[in-house]
C-alpha cells in the first residue's frame, strides 16, 4: 500500500484538471516563511528527517528535501507534500520544483495514468506521472495543445499521454567508486553523474576511505573551469583559492540561485547558471593557497585582511596576496604590491611567480609576478630601484611607472631593492630622476651593512642609467659601470680596482670644462660631466691608481696568468 499523505479533496473533476489557470507570476521568494518547517514539524513521522536545506527558485516555488518525501511551498498553494520515496523520486525525474513549480495536491489515481500530481510554476500547470507501475516521471503541460489532444481523445483510448520520462537520475548510493576518479592533490574521489558530482574521501593509494560521507558538489559537473582547479589540472592551480577549500564537508545550501558549500579549509559561494564562483578561506586554507605556490624563501608574518577582497602576508620584501575576487593568490615584490593596491584590476588576475636571473648590470636575482587578462594573456611585472615598478604587458612595448622621490635621503633607501655587485661587495641605487648612483658597502648576506657611510656619483650613475635604456644590449654593449661592477670574467680590471667612493664627490672647472672628482678605495676618479650633445664614450672617466688599487690589479693578473697561463 502506497504511503501517501491525502490532504483536501480526493477526488478532481476533468474541468477542474484543465480548467484551473496558471496563478500569477510575482518576484521571487528567497523563503517559505516557516511554512515547509511547520508543515514538516506536524508530518514528521510520513516525511521522515530532512536530506537538505529550504530551496527557493527562480520560478516562486520552494521546497525541502526529506528521508521519504517533499515539501514545496508557494503564496498561491500553500505547503504541500509527497510523502512517498518512489514518488518523490518521479517527480524530481521529470523536473522537480525548479522546473515545474510547486505541488497543488499530494498525489491521486487517474483511470489513465495510474497515481499522478498536478503543479504550478506560476507560468503554467503541469500534469506529473509518479505511478512506478505505469510511466513514472512523465509531465504534460497542462495548457498544451498536446493535454488537449489527449483530453480530448482518453475517454476513447483510455490511455495515458505519451511517455517521455527522462533518464533516471543516479544517486549517490549507486556508485560504484572502485570506478571512480582518484584526485590525489585532495585525496579525494570523484564520480561525474548525467546531472551532478559526488565526492568522497580516498587515501593515498586511491582507496576510499571506509564510512567516508558521499557528498553532492554540483559544480564539478557544471563549471570545466572550477573543476580543473579543484582537481590541479588547470595551468593556474598552483594558487588557486579553490583547489585550496579541500574536501567537502556539506552538500550545497541554496538561497534561491545561490547557494553556499562548505569544505575543509573554506566555503564556496556559487550560482545556479555559474556566472558566480566565489571562495572564502579559513587561516588552514590560506596556509594550504600559500604552501601551493611553492614560493621560497618562506614568508613569516600573520596573514592580514586589508579589505573584503584582500588578504596578504609580509615578510622582507616579498608579499603573498590572495584575491578572493578571482580565487587566486600569488607573491609579490613590496613594490609591485604597493602598487597593485592603487588598482587590484590594473594588471589582471594574480596568476604565478618567478624568480628572475641577474639582468646583465651585477644585479642578484629579482621576484616577477604573472597577471593575466580575460583571454588568458600575461602581464609580467616586477620592481625596479627604490618604489618603481616595470611593466611588460600583454601587448605592448614594457614600460616603468616611476615612484622615486625626487629628491634622495640615503637613509631612507631600501637596500634590498636596488643592484648588488658581487665583485665590489656592494649596493647600488640609482636615482634615475638625476641619474645619480649611490653606493653602500655589503656583508657576505649581500644586505648593505648597517651604518656604512653612503656617497653619490655621478660618474658611476650615468653609466648605470645607460645600461638601464631600452638601447643597451646586454651581451654585447659595455661601459665603465659595467666593468667596474663586474670586472673582466669575474676578476679585477683597472675600473674595478678602483673600489668603493670613500669621500664625497667634487666638482672643479678646468679649461671650460666641468668635472667630477672623487677619491675610491683603489684611487682618484675624474670625469667630464658630459653636455646636452654628449659622444658616445661621455661616461668613460680618467681613473688613476693607488698602491691598493694597483695591488688589486696586480693580485688578478697573477690570478689570471695561472688559470689561463
Amino acid at each position: 500500500m502506497k504511503n501517501t499523505l491525502k490532504i483536501g479533496s480526493a477526488f478532481i473533476s476533468a474541468t477542474m484538471l484543465f480548467g484551473i489557470a496558471p496563478t500569477m507570476a510575482h518576484a521571487a521568494p528567497t523563503s517559505s516563511q516557516g511554512a515547509i518547517s511547520t508543515f514538516a514539524t506536524s508530518h514528521a513521522k510520513q516525511l521522515g528527517t530532512p536530506t537538505s536545506a529550504e530551496e527557493c527558485f527562480s520560478n516562486g516555488t520552494c521546497a525541502q528535501e526529506f528521508k521519504t518525501g517533499i515539501v514545496t511551498w508557494r503564496p498561491s498553494t500553500g505547503a504541500k507534500a509527497l510523502t512517498n520515496s518512489a514518488e518523490m523520486q518521479s517527480f524530481k525525474q521529470a523536473g522537480g520544483p525548479a522546473q515545474l513549480g510547486a505541488l497543488e495536491s499530494s498525489s491521486w489515481k487517474s483511470s489513465y495514468c495510474g497515481q499522478i500530481v498536478t503543479t504550478t510554476s506560476g507560468k503554467t500547470r503541469w500534469l506529473v506521472v509518479v505511478d512506478q507501475a505505469t510511466q513514472p516521471g512523465s509531465k504534460i503541460d497542462l495548457q498544451s495543445p498536446e493535454a488537449k489532444t489527449w483530453m480530448a481523445q482518453r475517454a476513447k483510448t483510455r490511455a495515458c499521454f505519451t511517455a517521455n520520462t527522462a533518464p533516471v537520475v543516479k544517486g549517490s548510493e549507486n556508485i560504484n567508486w572502485t570506478a571512480a576518479q582518484f584526485i590525489p592533490a585532495q585525496r579525494a574521489l570523484l564520480s561525474i553523474t548525467d546531472t551532478t558530482a559526488y565526492v568522497t574521501a580516498a587515501d593515498a593509494n586511491g582507496a576510499r576511505v571506509p564510512g567516508s560521507a558521499v557528498v553532492e558538489v554540483p559544480w564539478l559537473k557544471t563549471n570545466t573551469a572550477a573543476l580543473n582547479d579543484w582537481t590541479g589540472k588547470s595551468t593556474w592551480s598552483e594558487g588557486s583559492a579553490i583547489q585550496a577549500l579541500g574536501l567537502p564537508t556539506s552538500n550545497p545550501v541554496w538561497n534561491g540561485t545561490t547557494a553556499q558549500q562548505n569544505f575543509e579549509h573554506g566555503t564556496l559561494t556559487f550560482s545556479r547558471d555559474n556566472t558566480t564562483v566565489k571562495t572564502q578561506l579559513n587561516t588552514e586554507g590560506l596556509k594550504t593557497l600559500e604552501e601551493s605556490l611553492n614560493f621560497t624563501p618562506k614568508i613569516s608574518g600573520e596573514y592580514k585582511t586589508v579589505n573584503d577582497r584582500l588578504t596578504i602576508k609580509q615578510g622582507g620584501t616579498s608579499v603573498f596576496v590572495y584575491d578572493a575576487q578571482t580565487g587566486h593568490a600569488t607573491v609579490m615584490d613590496q613594490r609591485v604590491y604597493n602598487e597593485y593596491l592603487k588598482n587590484p584590476d590594473r594588471f589582471g588576475a594574480p596568476a604565478g611567480w618567478r624568480w628572475a636571473g641577474a639582468d646583465g648590470h651585477g644585479s642578484s636575482q629579482y621576484l616577477t609576478t604573472m597577471f593575466t587578462d580575460a583571454a588568458g594573456r600575461i602581464t609580467t611585472v616586477w620592481g625596479a630601484d627604490t618604489a618603481s615598478v616595470v611593466v611588460d604587458p600583454a601587448e605592448g612595448d614594457i614600460f616603468t611607472i616611476n615612484n622615486e622621490p625626487a629628491t634622495v635621503d640615503p637613509a631612507a633607501i631600501n637596500w634590498d631593492y636596488t643592484d648588488y655587485s658581487l665583485i665590489q661587495n656592494a649596493r647600488i641605487y640609482l636615482h634615475e630622476g638625476d641619474n645619480v648612483a649611490y653606493t653602500i658597502a655589503a656583508g657576505s648576506d649581500y644586505h648593505a651593512v648597517a651604518g656604512s657611510p653612503v656617497f653619490s656619483s655621478r660618474w658611476l650613475g650615468y653609466n648605470l642609467a645607460q645600461m638601464k635604456s631600452d638601447a643597451w644590449d646586454s651581451y654585447s654593449d659595455t661601459n665603465q659601470y659595467k666593468e667596474w661592477s663586474q670586472g673582466e670574467l669575474g676578476l679585477h680590471s683597472k675600473v674595478s680596482a678602483i673600489g668603493l667612493p670613500v669621500a664625497a664627490a667634487k666638482t672643479v672647472v678646468e679649461n671650460g670644462v666641468t668635472y667630477e672628482v672623487q677619491e675610491y678605495s683603489g684611487g682618484t676618479v675624474k670625469w667630464a660631466i658630459p653636455g646636452a650633445a654628449a659622444a658616445a664614450n661621455a661616461g668613460d672617466a680618467q681613473i688613476t691608481l693607488n698602491a691598493v688599487g694597483q695591488e688589486r690589479v696586480a693580485a688578478a693578473d697573477a690570478q689570471r696568468k695561472a688559470i689561463y697561463g
